[in-house]
């Protein structure tokens, strides 16, 4: 299974569809760590998570020693989803069973002494004119990437996933 931490985060709509992604792909727990500017009661991460908060677990932590020794409680591997010279690509990185994907504010992204707490480092190739993709984006792509190898997709009935049939 797969677990979603947002360090710092600053504003809710990404919040919110980082949450809609990690609730449609079967995420775990849901991490806010020392959010900046988000409230779990926002208008804007509610609107953006289309409601998709009331299937996800969420907590709170003050600061990332608290969320470290967490995740070290939990055992779960540590994988920051961030631009690095020293990180994995994508399609490489072998997804062991249980991760916790982190991701950094949207501004400043993970500060360096974050990175090296954290086992890997992973990086989503590009090849565009852009240097950088929007947090949830991001995010959402190490899900699917993460999901696709391990989990059968929901079956499709009419132009929706039939959740009935959802082991959660």
């Amino acid at each position: 299974m797969f677990h979603t931490a947002f360090f710092q985060p600053r504003d809710p709509k990404n919040v919110g569809m980082t949450m809609r992604s990690h609730a449609a792909f079967g995420g775990g727990w849901f991490v806010l760590i020392d959010p900046l500017e988000t409230s779990l009661n926002a208008h804007k991460l509610k609107k953006t998570a289309r409601s998709m908060n009331r299937f996800v677990e969420t907590i709170v932590l003050p600061d990332f020693s608290a969320f470290h020794a967490w995740v070290q409680e939990k055992g779960f591997l540590l994988a920051a989803i961030e631009i690095a010279e020293q990180a994995v690509s994508l399609p490489e990185f072998n997804f062991p069973e249980t991760v916790i994907f982190l991701l950094g504010n949207e501004v400043h992204g993970i500060p360096g002494e974050i990175l090296q707490a954290c086992e890997v480092v992973i990086r989503i190739p590009q090849n565009g004119r852009i240097g950088s993709l929007n947090v949830s984006v991001a995010a959402s792509l190490a899900m699917y990437e993460y999901s696709r190898t391990r989990i059968e997709a929901l079956p499709v009935i009419g132009s929706r996933f039939d959740i009935q049939a959802s082991p959660k």
